[in-house]
């Protein structure tokens, strides 16, 4: 097996090596350029919880799979505080936020959509499988055609013919 290389969760430099186990038996580091000690999850979102690992990972997949679970339900499940299941998806939802894309390359397909009483206009580029999703109030043309336009940018295959076309079919 391999060595994994450990870099400076403060520094960056690459070459951290073992230096004991905290008080809940966690290994930690030494970085061999500013000698500052850390732990694997220092300076990430996990710094400075009292979770395990395990409480964050399955909370993590639960997050993945239901696209976000009730602090209720989270606290339940993992048997945490229910405002600690509120920060953690607080976490999550901040973190997704910043991997959502606003626009598309490329040539893209759109179509809408009703969950419940919300309706949800979404499009998936041809070329790089990226999607977008964003809840709309309703499913007339002054509402959808701009939000494609914009979400199309600049190369994108979205021109007001097109869209209005493809608006046409989705409302017949």
């Amino acid at each position: 097996m391999s060595a994994r290389t450990i870099f400076c969760r403060f520094c960056g430099a690459a070459g951290a090596h073992r230096f004991g186990k905290d008080r809940r038996h966690r290994q930690r580091y030494q970085c061999s350029h500013c000698s500052k000690v850390f732990l694997r999850r220092t300076n990430t979102v996990k710094s400075g919880s009292h979770l395990s690992d395990r409480q964050w990972e399955m909370a993590m997949k639960l997050f993945a799979t239901r696209a976000g679970m009730s602090a209720a339900d989270l606290s339940r499940v993992l048997g945490i505080n229910p405002k600690t299941a509120q920060k953690l998806n607080r976490i999550f939802r901040h973190v997704v936020q910043g991997l959502r894309p606003h626009r598309i390359p490329g040539v893209s397909e759109w179509d809408e959509s009703t969950f419940s009483t919300q309706w949800v206009l979404g499009g998936v580029s041809r070329d790089s499988k990226q999607c977008l999703l964003e809840c709309i109030p309703d499913r007339r043309e002054d509402t959808m055609c701009p939000r494609v336009l914009r979400a199309a940018g600049p190369g994108g295959s979205s021109s007001p013919m097109s869209i209005w076309a493809t608006t046409v079919s989705i409302v017949t």
